[in-house]
């Protein structure tokens, strides 16, 4: 029962910072402000975190492997992916980030595994790279539904790659530098703040506002505490079990809290491509 408990609250804080993203950046929240202060305070909760716990955050491997996540979470997630919520609908952008699970999947069957793709997961690429061409020919300027714009379509696919760069560093850094989380947490957050900082000064984003400022606390607090719950969680459970749930779950809120909610309303090509989307996350997540 604690396990199924961790498991959910694992979900809620992963479901959480997409409104409150969405929230910010139609509320011209600077990506690069938040970004900033995502960085410092998951640098600073990654620091007491490691201490607390007695987890090393020296290790070079560690740090290495999070700084390249770090560009790929500024780059990526900060900049694009804020990007295509501010423009487009939130549940496919959701989908399409969380779709980067396919590239630690397949990482991790070339480089760590003698055994061939099972059926499910060739049914996972098979619905990625599927959602993916409906994602990118879907055009909608009905009014009654939420415009999906070749403008969208194209930064979202780009967040797609930047996400998948994100997770395989994520999968890369449990492989080869094992228990230490938080020394990958402090390459990633150190490598993002100095990306967004120099974004800010270039483009003089600086002081924060209150929005960036409420909005990167929160983005902080739910990665770090997600992260730590599912490494907690991958250690007493199969990945069987923890992957499905944690990744296809937040997708599967959205979608529901965009359509009756947030009233965006999909196409049926929209609505396919992320019912495909969430079926590759789910297939690629099982053994």
């Amino acid at each position: 029962m604690q396990n199924w408990l961790l498991i959910s609250l694992v979900v809620l804080s992963s479901t959480i910072l997409w409104p409150v993203n969405r929230w910010a950046t139609r509320n011209d929240a600077r990506p690069e402000a938040m970004g900033l202060m995502v960085s410092l305070v998951g640098i600073m909760l990654s620091i007491v975190l490691g201490l607390v716990l007695n987890s090393p955050l020296l290790a070079p491997r560690a740090l290495t492997i999070g700084a390249a996540g770090g560009v790929a979470y500024a780059v990526g997630f900060v900049l694009i992916i804020f990007y295509c919520l501010r423009i487009g609908p939130t549940g496919p952008t959701v989908t399409l980030n969380n779709m980067g699970l396919v590239w630690p999947v397949l990482i991790g069957l070339l480089w760590f595994s003698a055994a061939t793709p099972t059926v499910p997961q060739w049914a996972g690429f098979g619905c990625t790279l599927l959602a993916l061409a409906l994602t990118g020919a879907n055009r909608s300027r009905d009014e009654t539904v939420t415009p999906i714009t070749a403008r969208w379509a194209g930064w979202a696919l780009v967040g797609w790659v930047f996400a998948g760069i994100s997770m395989s560093s994520q999968f890369l850094d449990s492989k080869l530098a094992p228990g230490t989380p938080y020394a990958f947490l402090l390459g990633m957050f150190g490598t993002a703040l100095v990306i967004c900082l120099g974004i800010a000064l270039v483009k003089r984003s600086l002081p924060p506002t209150r929005v960036e400022v409420l909005a990167g606390l929160g983005n902080a607090l739910t990665n770090v505490f997600g992260i730590t719950l599912t490494i907690h969680l991958l250690g007493k459970l199969p990945a069987a079990i923890v992957m499905p749930i944690t990744v296809a779950g937040p997708v599967i809120i959205m979608l529901l809290i965009g359509h009756f909610v947030l009233r965006e309303r999909l196409n049926p090509l929209g609505w396919t491509a992320s019912a495909l989307g969430l079926a590759g996350i789910v297939c690629l997540s099982l053994p």
